[in-house]
């Protein structure tokens, strides 16, 4: 018996040939990397704490990398056929100041 039902809870069920699990975040953003670039139709990151900040990897000697932001903004200017969403979490505003605005505040502050 499944927890999943098709079109009550989800649009498909499949199988996967094969599964990894990621656990360290160098792992973790270099394998995201590699699918977004091979990426057909679309990106959707959801139920993340997305920061646009935050480097995809550090080089050998520290410095940090090409950051989340820059990697997506470049990659939907080379690919516009490329549909990327990202569905970000809510937090409380006590928590922002290190974190990105919301995208609504960018209208106001940018506006």
């Amino acid at each position: 018996m499944s927890l999943f039902r098709v079109e009550e809870n989800c649009c498909a069920i499949a199988r996967a040939d094969r599964v990894a699990f990621i656990v360290d975040a160098q792992a973790y953003f270099e394998a995201f990397a590699r699918s977004a670039e091979r990426a057909l139709r679309s990106i959707l990151i959801l139920a993340w704490d997305f920061d646009s900040r935050t480097p995809l990897w550090v080089d050998p000697d520290g410095r940090p990398g090409s950051t989340l932001g820059d990697f997506l903004n470049r990659l939907a200017e080379k690919r516009s056929d490329l549909r990327i969403r990202v569905l970000d979490w809510d937090y409380p505003m006590i928590y922002g100041t290190d974190r990105d605005y919301p995208p609504i505040l960018y209208l106001v502050i940018s506006g």
